[in-house]
């Protein structure tokens, strides 16, 4: 029993084993299946058709349609923009027709990314269930050839209703605890790796992908408020302008220019002087 215990293997270490085992059988279930499991890859629920499942053969059939109307016509423009988070910033313009000021066909960022996201999500989940249509076409073409009842598609309400009533009754508070938690702290979580700020806030501003530069800005702020008592704010590039050295008495002092750049140089660098502080891991320098 201790053996079983100590050699069992770690969660993460199955859950990717289970993930693999999900592909290969799924890839297994299309080649050894039959034509119509084989027309499922193509269309959900050929195989439902082909054992007289005419009912769960069309719901699959029509969330199939619904996932390819949607994806294109209102995800794809989104995600199409994932990279760069919109290029046409919010302006009014004169239309001659109306003979008044509108606002162009502007991107939103935000828009952009949440919309992004949760198309990026749903096509994942989509891709699962198109794989799990395909194991599923080729159970039932098991079940068939060994002679074993096909459940219709009463059969299947009533197991979901009885046997698989736990797997119904957690169905919604999935969905919720998908849609809103996991998905906006999945956008909050890259909001960090953007240059949202107040200078560009949606929709009149636009925001872009800076990767890591926020964390090491604010890495550098914490190491030298840490070891010089110097406040610095970081910006994108220039030189070093003003510091502040906070006192023990509350009082906000400014520190002089030629002072601070040479404490910055030491520190970031090693060495004194220097007109100008560039952190090398991200490009930047540190403003007043």
């Amino acid at each position: 029993m201790s053996q079983t215990k100590a050699r069992k293997k770690p969660g993460v270490v199955r859950c990717f084993e289970g993930i693999a085992e999900f592909f290969t059988s799924t890839v297994k279930a299309f080649v050894e299946g039959d034509i119509f499991v084989k027309l499922s890859a193509l269309l959900c629920g050929t195989s439902c058709f082909a054992h007289k499942q005419y009912l769960k053969g069309f719901f699959i059939c029509l969330i199939q349609a619904a996932i390819m109307f949607v994806f294109p016509t209102f995800f794809f423009p989104y995600m199409s923009k994932l990279s760069t988070l919109g290029t046409v910033q919010q302006k009014r313009v004169f239309n001659p027709e109306t003979m008044k000021n509108e606002f162009n066909d502007y991107d939103n960022s935000f828009l952009i990314l949440l919309f992004g996201v949760l198309g990026v999500v749903l096509l994942i989940t989509a891709v699962i269930l198109w794989m799990r249509n395909l194991r599923n076409a080729r159970e039932v073409e098991l079940t068939a050839k060994s002679g074993k009842h096909v459940n219709t598609f009463r059969d299947d309400l009533n197991d979901a209703l009885d046997k698989k009533f736990h797997r119904t009754l957690l169905t919604l508070p999935v969905l919720g605890v998908v849609l809103f938690t996991i998905i906006p702290l999945i956008v909050m979580i890259l909001i960090g790796f953007t240059n949202y700020d107040r200078n560009h806030l949606p929709p009149s501003k636009l925001f872009t992908w800076v990767g890591l530069d926020n964390f090491s800005k604010l890495t550098v702020r914490l190491c030298v408020h840490a070891r010089t008592g110097v406040d610095a704010r970081l910006g994108g590039a220039g030189d070093v302008h003003l510091l502040y050295r906070r006192h023990p008495d509350g009082d906000v002092h400014q520190q002089p220019q030629h002072e601070g750049q040479e404490v910055l140089a030491y520190l970031l660098h090693g060495r004194d002087g220097g007109a100008a502080v560039r952190v090398a891991a991200a490009g930047s320098q540190l403003l007043c």
